[in-house]
């Protein structure tokens, strides 16, 4: 039994003719009107083409307003692919192309402060064909969504085209350069931050006028900070080179080394700590406040502690009077081998005597006690020995002289009993050096623990 058709979502009509009313729409009225709508159209194809106004088959008869395709049903037009698209009029007018391509979503600032969303064209850098430069970016409002679909057009508001597999999330910058542009690096939030080209797998999280320059580099909030190869920095205005980490602000570091505090310098698998220190040579430690470990292995602690150059030495003080280390003390093992009854020089390193492998005079006028014991050793016999050292070092004017030099009590094998120390003063060095007493026929090896204790 006929019934009522369920009503419509849309109005239809023919150009120029009444609406039809969803209510008068009935199973056989719909069948009726769709095998006229046919018998019209397969006429347009008849006679279209030929001009004269006639109708053509790019133009349909029918005008349809609201389309719901899935209520009226429309089968056998076009081809697969192709959709309905509208004339200058935005008359429902033909089969072709869908038309939203090559375009990207932007938005406006409307009256009253509210954003909407626009599709604004682009065009493609290398023709038909060829991919669009897009990028995900935070919007400019609030609310919802939170991303929105933006040109990389070079501008300094959208920026450059990202590197390859990277991610943007970064929305404010000031320059076009200020993007994620190295392969598979990421900005998100902040503001002003930049990823070079060449900083593959690099990213600043957060943060302000962050700089990645090198593969790998990393920021973590903060502003202002130029992070090289492999390396990491969290806080303000640091320089890191390749392979290093800084935290806290104004750290200089190179070279696989670390710094945390402020205002410190680091440099060569060496780390610095506290406030305007300094770890300038391999493999040193400086910290707490104004020290320089500036020796290679060598650590300096306090306040205004200084290495003096000297290798594997220890330099700590709580106070200075002038200069760094005029009122510190500085401590060093210093080894030397004896041959027979010679006196061979001791030094941090077994080698030759140098400015750094020794106690150098830290000022041109200045005193120093050095105090320490001294141990030796027979491998031939596995006896040992040992004495106290004490004796005084005298810098006048930058000619060194020594005093007091009081060797110990022997304690040990009383066959190694007649070896003993010499202190030397080292004017070509500007160093306060010991030497080995040795024994005749005896292979000796000296070791002292000393500790430099000076004064001004």
């Amino acid at each position: 039994m006929a019934g009522t058709r369920a009503p419509v979502s849309f109005p239809l009509a023919f150009p120029d003719q009444p609406v039809i009313s969803p209510s008068e729409i009935t199973d056989e009225t719909w069948a009726e009107f769709k095998r006229i709508y046919d018998a019209i159209w397969a006429i347009a194809g008849q006679i279209g083409g030929g001009g004269g106004g006639g109708v053509t088959t790019a133009t349909s008869p029918l005008q349809v307003v609201g389309v719901d395709v899935s209520v009226i049903g429309l089968t056998g037009f076009g081809t697969p692919g192709q959709a309905i698209i509208t004339d200058a009029a935005g008359t429902a007018a033909e089969w072709g192309s869908p038309i939203l391509k090559w375009w990207a979503e932007d938005q406006i600032n409307t009256a009253g402060g509210v954003y909407q969303s626009i599709w604004t064209g682009i065009n493609s850098p290398g023709g038909a064909g060829d991919a669009i430069d897009t990028v995900l970016e935070g919007q400019y409002g609030g609310g919802s969504p939170t991303f929105q679909l933006n040109r990389t057009d070079g501008s300094a508001q959208n920026g450059n085209i990202r590197g390859p597999f990277a991610f943007d999330g970064m929305r404010s910058r000031s320059a076009n350069t200020q993007v994620a542009g190295g392969a598979t690096s990421v900005l998100v939030g902040g503001q002003f931050n930049t990823v070079d080209s060449g900083a593959s797998y690099g990213g600043c999280f957060g943060g302000n006028g962050q700089h990645i320059t090198g593969i790998g580099g990393v920021t973590l909030g903060g502003s202002n900070s130029t992070v090289a190869n492999h390396s990491a920095a969290a806080g303000i205005n640091h320089s890191v080179g390749q392979y290093c980490f800084v935290g806290g602000e104004g750290h200089t570091v190179t070279d696989h080394s670390a710094a945390v505090g402020s205002g410190n310098t680091s440099n060569s698998y060496s780390f610095a700590f506290g406030n305007l220190t300094t770890a300038s040579n391999f493999f040193s430690l400086a910290g707490n406040y104004l020290t320089t470990a500036d020796a290679f292995y060598s650590v300096a602690l306090g306040h205004r502690s200084w290495t003096h150059g000297m290798e594997g030495s220890f330099a700590f003080s709580s106070t200075y009077v002038a200069n760094p280390g005029d009122r510190q003390g500085r401590r060093a093992i210093l080894i030397c081998e004896t041959s027979g009854a010679v006196t061979t020089r001791a030094t941090v390193t077994g080698a030759g005597a140098s400015a750094t492998n020794q106690f150098n005079a830290l000022g041109a006028t200045m005193g120093a006690g050095v105090f320490g014991w001294m141990t030796v050793w027979e491998p031939a016999t596995n006896l040992s020995g040992g004495c106290r050292v004490e004796f005084t070092a005298i810098n006048n004017a930058g000619t060194i002289g020594i005093t007091g030099q009081t060797p110990g009590a022997f304690v040990g094998s009383a066959a190694l009993a007649a070896a003993t120390w010499a202190a030397v003063a080292d004017n070509v060095n500007g160093c306060y050096g010991i030497g080995g007493v040795g024994i005749a026929g005896k292979d000796l090896k000296f070791h002292f623990d000393l500790m430099e204790e000076n004064i001004r």
